[in-house]
């Protein structure tokens, strides 16, 4: 019934509250209808293709360049430096202060010493990593890989939290050609859009520019794989947690 009605296919991909009710009874319907009711075939390019994930500087360098995640975090680094600064200059200013206090201070008042101590501590400004997370999922919920980066920073102890959080998941396709409406089709159909990445573009109806820009209209991306620049995963995602 399912494999004839695809407007019901269509309906079942986009009530997410079915998922919450059903289950894994869901994700099982999900499946079948993503893989067109038969059984995926992945040819051995297409498994090289995504075994190119693995690395996560090459999977840093799909995200950064889909996402633009340098430059995100360019900006926050930028806000990040500038509320330092200013939460620096607060606290010279406070330091000051507070040195002035003890100086006045006998040693009859020890307890009032230690007070004015902490109180010339306690605010310096500082940079808390809160969180600090980049992986790549194979195989889920329909898509080849799914990149997740997500940095969460909050300036103690009067600062805003800031936070670069991305999640994009991918289809990949050694090659495209004319079948590009029904890829295009089956990645709306999911229950996120995602992106696809093609090695190569052999369509013959239509060029490449106008193939990227309806799937810009629908909120997708086409990304050709030699169009990726090569880059290293930065450190703030490599270095070890302490």
């Amino acid at each position: 019934m399912l494999q004839n009605d695809p407007d019901y296919c269509r309906w079942i991909l986009a009530t997410p509250g079915l998922k919450q009710k059903y289950g894994e009874t869901y994700n099982s319907i999900e499946t079948l209808i993503i893989n067109n009711f038969g059984q995926p075939s992945d040819s051995p390019e297409h498994n090289a293709f995504q075994a190119r994930f693995v690395d996560k500087s090459y999977s840093y360098s799909v995200l950064n360049f889909a996402c633009n995640i340098d430059n995100r975090l360019s900006r926050l680094s930028f806000t990040a430096d500038r509320w330092l600064k200013s939460r620096t200059i607060d606290y010279c200013e406070l330091a000051v202060e507070s040195a002035s206090k003890l100086t006045s201070l006998t040693k009859r008042s020890e307890h009032y010493r230690a007070r004015y101590e902490k109180d010339l501590f306690k605010d310096i400004p500082r940079i808390d990593l809160i969180n600090r997370d980049f992986k790549v999922i194979f195989e889920h919920k329909g898509w080849d890989v799914v990149v997740c980066a997500d940095l969460k920073l909050w300036i103690d102890p009067f600062g805003p939290e800031l936070r670069l959080s991305e999640r994009l998941p991918i289809e990949l396709k050694p090659s495209v050609g004319d079948d590009f409406p029904y890829i295009l089709r089956q990645v709306k159909n999911r229950s996120e859009i995602g992106i696809v990445i093609a090695d190569e573009f052999c369509a013959t109806t239509v060029s490449i520019d106008d193939a990227k820009s309806m799937f810009m209209s629908s909120g997708s991306k086409l990304i050709i794989s030699s169009e990726i620049p090569k880059i290293g995963l930065p450190e703030i995602f490599s270095k070890e947690r302490k």
